[in-house]
Protein backbone atom coordinates (compact mmCIF):
# COMPACT_ATOMS: atom_id res chain seq x y z
CA UNK A 1 0.00 0.00 0.00
CA UNK A 2 1.14 3.70 -0.67
CA UNK A 3 0.82 6.30 1.76
CA UNK A 4 -0.58 9.30 0.96
CA UNK A 5 1.68 12.17 -0.24
CA UNK A 6 -1.23 15.13 0.53
CA UNK A 7 -4.30 15.01 2.56
CA UNK A 8 -7.23 16.73 1.16
CA UNK A 9 -8.95 19.17 3.29
CA UNK A 10 -11.98 20.97 2.31
CA UNK A 11 -13.08 23.75 1.91
CA UNK A 12 -14.56 26.36 4.65
CA UNK A 13 -18.23 27.47 3.26
CA UNK A 14 -21.03 28.98 4.59
CA UNK A 15 -22.96 26.50 2.13
CA UNK A 16 -22.32 22.95 3.60
CA UNK A 17 -23.00 20.90 0.83
CA UNK A 18 -20.66 22.61 -1.35
CA UNK A 19 -17.47 20.81 -0.28
CA UNK A 20 -16.18 20.28 -4.27
CA UNK A 21 -13.23 22.26 -3.36
CA UNK A 22 -10.15 20.93 -1.72
CA UNK A 23 -6.95 22.13 0.21
CA UNK A 24 -3.91 20.05 -0.07
CA UNK A 25 -1.70 19.69 3.22
CA UNK A 26 1.42 17.96 2.27
CA UNK A 27 2.91 14.65 3.80
CA UNK A 28 5.96 17.30 4.78
CA UNK A 29 3.63 19.57 6.32
CA UNK A 30 2.54 16.67 9.23
CA UNK A 31 5.98 15.02 8.91
CA UNK A 32 8.32 17.63 10.06
CA UNK A 33 6.50 19.21 12.46
CA UNK A 34 6.26 16.19 13.94
CA UNK A 35 9.44 15.38 14.28
CA UNK A 36 9.75 18.14 16.20
CA UNK A 37 7.06 16.79 18.93
CA UNK A 38 8.83 13.92 19.18
CA UNK A 39 12.02 15.80 19.45
CA UNK A 40 10.54 17.99 22.39
CA UNK A 41 8.56 14.88 24.00
CA UNK A 42 12.15 13.43 24.15
CA UNK A 43 13.83 16.33 25.76
CA UNK A 44 11.05 16.18 28.34
CA UNK A 45 11.88 12.84 29.32
CA UNK A 46 15.62 13.86 29.10
CA UNK A 47 15.26 16.48 31.68
CA UNK A 48 12.75 14.57 34.01
CA UNK A 49 10.06 17.22 32.88
CA UNK A 50 6.80 16.19 34.99
CA UNK A 51 4.26 18.07 33.10
CA UNK A 52 6.26 17.46 29.42
CA UNK A 53 5.92 21.22 29.16
CA UNK A 54 8.52 21.54 25.50
CA UNK A 55 5.53 18.84 24.10
CA UNK A 56 2.98 20.44 25.51
CA UNK A 57 3.94 23.95 23.92
CA UNK A 58 4.75 22.44 20.76
CA UNK A 59 1.44 20.56 20.18
CA UNK A 60 -0.54 23.70 21.35
CA UNK A 61 2.03 25.99 18.83
CA UNK A 62 1.49 23.13 15.69
CA UNK A 63 -1.81 23.34 16.20
CA UNK A 64 -2.24 27.06 15.94
CA UNK A 65 0.02 27.15 13.32
CA UNK A 66 -2.19 24.96 10.78
CA UNK A 67 -4.91 27.60 12.23
CA UNK A 68 -2.95 29.81 10.74
CA UNK A 69 -2.87 27.99 7.58
CA UNK A 70 -6.01 27.46 6.76
CA UNK A 71 -7.31 31.28 7.78
CA UNK A 72 -4.93 32.19 5.39
CA UNK A 73 -6.11 29.88 2.46
CA UNK A 74 -9.52 31.23 3.19
CA UNK A 75 -8.73 34.83 3.64
CA UNK A 76 -6.47 34.97 0.46
CA UNK A 77 -8.00 32.14 -1.74
CA UNK A 78 -4.83 30.94 -3.00
CA UNK A 79 -2.36 28.31 -2.27
CA UNK A 80 0.05 28.87 0.78
CA UNK A 81 2.61 26.49 1.91
CA UNK A 82 2.03 25.39 5.17
CA UNK A 83 5.64 25.49 6.71
CA UNK A 84 5.37 29.25 6.14
CA UNK A 85 3.13 29.57 9.05
CA UNK A 86 4.51 26.11 10.95
CA UNK A 87 7.64 26.98 11.15
CA UNK A 88 7.17 30.15 13.08
CA UNK A 89 4.68 29.47 14.83
CA UNK A 90 6.46 25.90 16.45
CA UNK A 91 9.71 26.90 16.93
CA UNK A 92 9.46 30.44 18.04
CA UNK A 93 7.51 29.22 21.32
CA UNK A 94 9.65 26.20 22.25
CA UNK A 95 12.86 28.57 22.03
CA UNK A 96 11.16 31.06 24.01
CA UNK A 97 10.29 28.61 26.91
CA UNK A 98 13.77 27.09 26.42
CA UNK A 99 14.82 30.27 27.22
CA UNK A 100 13.31 30.86 30.16
CA UNK A 101 13.38 27.83 31.64
CA UNK A 102 17.35 28.39 31.43
CA UNK A 103 17.74 24.98 28.94
CA UNK A 104 18.28 26.20 25.84
CA UNK A 105 21.81 25.35 25.58
CA UNK A 106 20.50 21.40 26.09
CA UNK A 107 18.02 21.49 24.04
CA UNK A 108 20.09 23.16 21.20
CA UNK A 109 22.96 20.63 21.52
CA UNK A 110 20.22 18.12 22.15
CA UNK A 111 22.10 15.99 24.98
CA UNK A 112 21.78 16.30 28.26
CA UNK A 113 23.86 13.82 29.41
CA UNK A 114 27.18 15.13 27.52
CA UNK A 115 26.97 18.42 28.60
CA UNK A 116 27.10 17.45 31.75
CA UNK A 117 30.03 15.27 31.25
CA UNK A 118 31.60 18.52 29.81
CA UNK A 119 30.63 20.48 32.90
CA UNK A 120 32.40 17.63 35.04
CA UNK A 121 35.63 18.16 33.17
CA UNK A 122 35.95 21.44 33.48
CA UNK A 123 35.10 21.62 37.11
CA UNK A 124 37.75 19.19 38.25
CA UNK A 125 41.53 20.71 38.07
CA UNK A 126 42.76 17.63 38.38
CA UNK A 127 41.94 15.48 34.60
CA UNK A 128 43.65 19.06 32.89
CA UNK A 129 47.14 18.61 35.06
CA UNK A 130 49.15 17.89 32.27
CA UNK A 131 51.75 16.06 34.62
CA UNK A 132 48.96 14.03 35.94
CA UNK A 133 48.12 13.91 31.95
CA UNK A 134 51.85 12.70 31.52
CA UNK A 135 51.91 10.45 34.46
CA UNK A 136 48.94 8.24 33.36
CA UNK A 137 50.20 8.05 30.08
CA UNK A 138 53.49 6.67 31.02
CA UNK A 139 51.39 3.83 33.05
CA UNK A 140 49.23 2.92 30.20
CA UNK A 141 52.23 2.01 27.99
CA UNK A 142 53.62 0.39 30.88
CA UNK A 143 50.32 -2.26 31.24
CA UNK A 144 50.53 -1.89 27.20
CA UNK A 145 53.95 -3.04 26.90
CA UNK A 146 52.93 -6.32 29.78
CA UNK A 147 50.52 -7.47 28.04
CA UNK A 148 52.36 -7.50 24.90
CA UNK A 149 55.31 -9.49 26.57
CA UNK A 150 52.69 -11.64 28.29
CA UNK A 151 50.92 -12.59 24.67
CA UNK A 152 54.87 -13.14 23.09
CA UNK A 153 54.95 -9.74 21.44
CA UNK A 154 57.89 -7.53 22.09
CA UNK A 155 57.15 -4.16 21.25
CA UNK A 156 59.75 -0.60 21.71
CA UNK A 157 58.29 2.25 22.04
CA UNK A 158 60.19 5.26 19.81
CA UNK A 159 60.34 7.72 22.57
CA UNK A 160 62.89 5.58 24.52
Amino acid sequence: EQLPMVLKVPHLTPDPCYTFTYSLLGFGDILVPGLLLSFCHGFDLMIGSGWKVYWLVSCVSYTLGLLATFISLYLMNSAQPALLYLVPFCLIPIFFVALCRGEFQAMWKGDIQEQDNEDDQGEDDFTNDPVTTNQSADSNQVAAAATNQNNGIVHQSKEE
